[in-house]
């Protein structure tokens, strides 16, 4: 007989709350396996894994390395005892106290493995917005926050139900209960969810941006804060306007973000009784003074449109190459000034509305 089979024998025959010796000396041989080698792939696999990930585009698996490396020492812990303690014998209470502490640790690792990946996603994520100067990064980095916080508590939620399921506890009055809580809540807050959900509409769907110029029914301005409940807009009056989210996924918006030319109309008057060759030279007037505007404007056309009651119309069409607002602005005024000093160095003025009556006697 060997040493070993010696000591094996010897520790076999003392006896300590129901378990050889033996036993206890096989457990804490399992419980130091399974901790070195949850250690060494710590140290080692993890690593890799984390310089792998670095070198590749996407996001996702730098959060699946970075839940994973949260999973720290209590985790290691709570899972070598459950298996080194699976070879000893206790008592049903102490079993059962036992495993409820090892399952709230490790559950409570998870959790946090979960929080820190998605942390490392979200970071990264608005990480590249704010350095490709985008303008929705801190909504974004709001609702990423927010859909983080609800995850959790949903997983805890969860693995708290199953839990409590498997040491007998009857869930079933417990999930119905949280159902017609959920219900009265949800009532009592729909204006508020409303608004959270139609923020979280704004994010996935991008309708607008902080710092997009948009115009919702008669109210027009720069966007300057996302929220959410609310939405803050400049207006160009300078008073900031605050509207509901919801009431804006629920109306028409116009966004100029995208906007880089501007279309413009100019009906122009021309008084009754000029000679038909005089009408003819008018688009060619219109047209020399919109293009020798610059480059900033391009002329389209220029029709006699219609006769109206005290004046001939013509429409002039033309673009202006830019989305700024006050560059178009003054455009729009050097060419209205241009077409005033043409024709009237044309000799041809433009009326005002008049309107004769004329009184015969009976």
């Amino acid at each position: 007989m060997t040493q070993l089979e010696q000591a094996q024998t010897i520790l076999a025959r003392y006896f300590l709350f129901g378990n050889s010796f033996l036993t206890y000396a096989q457990a804490l041989a399992v419980f130091l396996s399974i901790s070195l080698a949850l250690k060494l792939f710590e140290l080692i696999i993890i690593q890799r894994l984390e310089k792998l990930a670095k070198k590749s585009k996407t996001y996702i698996d730098d959060a699946i390395v970075a839940g994973i490396k949260g999973l720290g020492l209590p985790m290691y812990i709570a899972v070598s005892l459950y298996f080194s303690l699976a070879l000893i014998t206790l008592p049903d209470p102490v079993a059962r106290g036992v495993n409820i502490a090892l399952y709230l640790v490790m559950l409570q690792q998870i959790m946090r493995g979960v929080g820190l990946g998605f942390s490392a996603y979200i970071e990264q994520y608005i990480g590249e917005k704010e350095n490709n100067g985008q303008s929705d990064a801190k909504h974004a980095r709001a609702m990423l926050g927010i859909m983080r916080g609800i995850t959790i508590s949903l997983l805890w939620i969860v693995a708290l139900l199953f839990l409590a399921s498997n040491i007998g506890i009857n869930v079933t009055s417990l999930v119905a209960s949280l159902g017609i809580g959920g219900i009265a809540v949800a009532l009592a807050l729909q204006n508020v969810l409303g608004d959270m959900f139609s923020s979280f509409s704004i994010f996935i769907d991008k309708p607008f941006q902080v710092g997009d110029f948009i115009q919702v029914g008669e109210n027009s301005g720069t966007v300057k804060y996302i929220g959410m409940r609310s939405t803050r807009i400049q207006t160009q009056r300078g008073q900031e306007l605050v509207i509901s989210n919801r009431e804006l996924t629920m109306s028409k918006i116009e966004n100029f973000r995208l906007l880089e030319r501007r279309r413009d109309v100019i009906v122009l008057n021309i008084p009754y009784g000029l000679p038909r060759k005089a009408l003819e030279e008018v688009p060619g007037i219109v047209k020399k003074v919109i293009s020798s505007s610059g480059k900033l404007a391009t002329y389209d056309r220029c029709h006699l449109r219609d006769f109206a009651d005290s004046s001939i119309q013509f429409e002039i069409v033309y673009y202006v190459e830019t989305a700024d607002y006050m560059k178009y602005m003054s455009c729009r005024e050097k060419i209205l000034l241009g077409v005033y000093t043409a024709l009237a160095r044309e000799k041809i003025d433009i009326p005002y509305p008049t309107q004769i009556i004329k009184l015969e006697h009976i």
